[in-house]
């Protein structure tokens, strides 16, 4: 368990926490105010807003966050695993 955590961490994109703090600032940008008011999109308003936006604007944004969190995650999957191949290249040209 303890290895698969320090690989985690190993990966910067994916190491770091959802809302850990940069330098006093959240990873969304402006710095968290006091008190419990949610986060700095669009307000609930417009959560069933017209027919054609589907299911309200804040649904959409979610929907492509995940999109493109998966897709950093992917890129640093493939990032160790280049990594991982290159290094066992340079082994074998040792060996010979």
């Amino acid at each position: 368990m303890r290895r698969k955590k320090e690989r985690k961490m190993r990966c910067r994109r994916r190491g770091r926490r959802k809302k850990e703090k940069i330098g006093g600032k959240r990873r969304g940008g402006e710095r968290k105010e006091k008190g419990g008011k949610g986060g700095k999109g669009e307000d609930r308003k417009n959560e069933q807003g017209e027919e054609e936006n589907e299911g309200g604007r804040r649904r959409k944004k979610r929907r492509r966050r995940r999109k493109r969190r998966d897709r950093k995650k992917e890129d640093c999957k493939r990032k160790r695993k280049r990594r991982r191949r290159r290094r066992r290249t340079k082994r074998r040209d040792k060996k010979e």
